[in-house]
C-alpha cells in the first residue's frame, strides 16, 4: 500500500513529466510555425521557458523534501519495530 508521501512524490514526478511533454509539444509547434513562415515573439518564448523552469525547480525541491521526509518516517518506523 502506498503511503500519502509516496503518492505525493509520484504526483510531483507525473507533473514533471507533463511539463517535459509540454515543452516538447511547444517546441514542435514553434518549429511548425517557423516552417510555415509564422513569427513568434522571442519574449513570449523566454517567458514560457522561464515559467516552466520555475515550476520544474519547485517540483524538484518538493520531491527532495518529500523523499527526505519519507526516509525519516521509514527510519523512525524501523526503529519502533
Amino acid at each position: 500500500m502506498k503511503t500519502i508521501l509516496h503518492k505525493s512524490i509520484d504526483e510531483c514526478q507525473t507533473r514533471l513529466r507533463l511539463l517535459d511533454n509540454l515543452e516538447k509539444l511547444r517546441s514542435a509547434r514553434l518549429t511548425q510555425a517557423e516552417q510555415q513562415g509564422g513569427l513568434f515573439p522571442y519574449q513570449l518564448n523566454e517567458k514560457f521557458n522561464s515559467d516552466v523552469n520555475e515550476l520544474k525547480d519547485q517540483l524538484s525541491v518538493q520531491i527532495q523534501k518529500l523523499e527526505s521526509l519519507y526516509s525519516k518516517v521509514k527510519l523512525h518506523h524501523h526503529n519502533l519495530t
